[in-house]
């Protein structure tokens, strides 16, 4: 007895424009940075439903995760350095941690 033949699904791809609209998007309104986004798209209509959000997901699939992670926060640091006056980027300056300490304030 011969068994059914199994349609092949053929896989449907991701547009990078969508992908990137949808990441503009929620990191706009959610005032995120880090975050992840599981979805899936519709082989009927091709759109793209988001199923799930995770505001502290794994990034075991992300290649050069740390270099990404340095760079953002880098860039971070940048902007709200640029944004600071003269005497309150002098504070900054002298307040950098030197390597004993831990950088946690005591009261």
């Amino acid at each position: 007895m011969q068994s059914p033949k199994k349609e092949q699904l053929s896989p449907i791809v991701p547009s990078d424009e969508i992908l990137s609209k949808i990441v503009k998007i929620f990191s706009e309104k959610l005032g995120l940075t880090f975050y992840g986004i599981d979805m899936i798209i519709e082989k009927e209509t091709s759109r793209y439903v988001i199923i799930d959000m995770n505001t502290f997901p794994g990034y075991d699939g992300v290649e050069n995760f740390l270099q990404i992670f340095r760079d953002i926060v880098c860039d971070e640091i940048i902007k709200v350095t640029d944004t600071l006056n003269g005497d309150q980027l002098s504070r900054l300056q002298k307040k950098k941690l030197d390597e004993n300490d831990s950088g946690i304030e005591s009261t």
